[in-house]
């Protein structure tokens, strides 16, 4: 007689009622809570990602510096999209420093 299925993750026998299924992908509850505690981590790192993306694109606009280099384009590629969003959120993380630094 069989203990169950095996998880697809830690292949340890799962017996029917610690079994879960995360993402369609049938594991134990031990490694469910693994998985689903990962995802819940990066979906909030996302959430803050999203957050300070909009943060630098309204200082970008307050400041009057959203201006691409591809203006015939209609979609800004992705690459210097980032690299604008980055070099914005490290401008004010070095004027922050500066305040800091000189109160």
């Amino acid at each position: 007689m069989s203990d169950g299925l095996p998880c697809l993750n830690c292949k340890k026998p799962t017996p029917e009622s610690d079994a879960k299924v995360f993402a369609e992908v049938f594991v134990c509850s031990i490694c469910y809570e693994m998985a689903d505690r990962l995802f819940h981590r990066l979906e909030g790192e996302l959430r803050r990602l999203l957050l300070l993306t909009k943060e630098t694109i309204r200082v970008a606009l307050i400041e009057g510096k959203l201006h691409f280099e591809h203006t015939q384009e209609r979609e800004v590629p992705k690459d210097e999209l980032l690299r604008m969003i980055l070099q914005f959120s490290e401008k004010k993380d070095r004027e922050a420093d500066a305040r800091r630094s000189g109160s």
